[in-house]
């Protein structure tokens, strides 16, 4: 069987990502093969993709696939894609549009077609009879298990938060309401062609996104999400999707869902990882974003390539989803490598995807609340056996359930 797997983007970790899977199928090198940037562009996307650049077009790519399984992370099958090649797409990210599209394309879904979520497929929306959609979570290799356990504990920090901080506009406090029809006056006088293709292209940049900032849409749905999402909850709730009419909607409403909420999440755990600062405790955080938005701070830092280092060299990783559904990349990543990881809890963690579907709170990871953050870290710091403990049992359940490995099997089990 030959597999081509597809990345979200051309970035080192999404390709990373792959490779790591591909290695898990245990093929002959030529029967797993990843591309090193995806095929088409999705509609969030800033940037050209590699083979757009080199003056590929989708069709021409996407005809010439001659793989028994395609597998792209984000995306759902072309109409270009030969009916003879079965089509798995992974949603690493479900923005509210995903949610219509996928929704959409589930009534035209081929028969032997698979997409896969990074979660329970009821907490997305989406009913339980559908057996073609299921979920399929990240991995970990084996080796870096063995060499992370292996390594003596150096601490050079108590905690870490990794991970962009983003980068939502919050609203002057004096400002007006745009109105959507002046601008749609001014921009169509200045550059009419991209105006139309913006309105009307589902795959368009979000090159306007800017120019449509605080109009009626934007305001009534940013007070709206602020009301019903509480920080540090793990509880976002089902997206609005009769709220969205067109594509200027769907983008702003995308915006607002994904930033909004993970701006609130992290702008509180940086007021309470500051009051662990002033206990005089190590602390780094690191990511996109976070020095713009915090320049004075001397415990922020920029993007890290590297986090495993940080993670072997911090007593705890502070993890946060909005969704609840915590078993993310990072979570295994840093257990891989002996780190010791505190989340919030979720109404949705004993779900597939869900923290507590395998590791069990307080012992196998610390949990924390909004409330209790600086109380439940420092009970943790102050608890070296403890932590040991948690760091040993979690190597035994990655090798059992989270290797690459198991996701590869469990793929070649789906598509039987």
């Amino acid at each position: 069987m030959k597999i081509y797997l597809v990345p979200n983007t051309s970035s080192i970790y999404d390709r990373t990502q792959l490779k790591a899977l591909a290695a898990g199928f245990g093929f002959s090198s030529g029967d797993v093969y990843v591309f090193e940037s995806p095929i088409k562009q999705h509609h969030g996307d800033y940037n050209a993709t590699k083979f757009e650049k080199a003056g590929l077009n989708e069709r021409t790519l996407y005809e010439k696939i001659d793989s028994d399984v395609l597998l792209e992370v984000n995306r759902l099958r072309s109409k270009y894609l030969k009916k003879s090649v079965r089509h798995i797409s992974w949603f690493q990210d479900v923005r509210p549009s995903d949610y219509l599209e996928i929704k959409k394309y589930i009534k035209r879904m081929h028969p032997n077609d698979i997409i896969y979520l990074l979660g329970d497929k009821k907490h997305f929306g989406f009913s339980a009879s559908l057996e073609k959609v299921n979920c399929l979570l990240s991995g970990v290799n084996q080796r870096d298990i063995s060499l992370g356990h292996l390594v003596a504990r150096q601490y050079d920090y108590d905690l870490n938060l990794l991970g962009y901080f983003s980068s939502f506009k919050e609203r002057p406090p004096m400002f007006f309401v745009k109105s959507r029809g002046a601008i749609f006056l001014k921009e169509f006088l200045r550059r009419p062609k991209s105006l139309l293709a913006f309105l009307f292209n589902n795959n368009s940049h979000h090159v306007y996104l800017d120019k449509f900032l605080f109009d009626k849409f934007f305001v009534a749905n940013e007070i709206k999400i602020k009301e019903k999402y509480a920080p540090l909850t793990g509880h976002l709730f089902e997206p609005e999707l009769k709220e969205i009419k067109n594509n200027i909607d769907k983008i702003i409403y995308d915006y607002l869902y994904i930033e909004l909420p993970r701006k609130l999440d992290r702008s509180l755990l940086f007021k309470k990882i500051e009051a662990l600062h002033y206990r005089n405790k190590k602390i780094i955080i690191a990511g996109l974003n976070w020095p713009e938005a915090f320049p004075s701070v001397p415990f922020v830092r920029g993007h890290v390539n590297i986090p495993d280092q940080i993670y072997k060299t911090s007593k705890i990783t502070i993890h946060n989803n909005t969704h609840g559904l915590g078993i993310h990349s990072r979570v295994l990543d840093c257990m891989a490598v002996g780190g010791f990881v505190m989340m919030h809890p979720s109404p949705h963690s004993r779900l597939p995807g869900g923290m507590d579907s395998t590791f069990e709170p307080d012992v196998n990871y610390g949990l924390y609340s909004a409330d209790n953050f600086v109380e439940k870290v420092e009970e943790w710091l102050a608890d070296d056996e403890r932590r040991k403990k948690a760091i040993t049992e979690n190597k035994k359940i990655l090798l059992s359930k989270h290797l690459w490995q198991h996701r590869a099997e469990q793929i070649l089990r789906d598509l039987r």
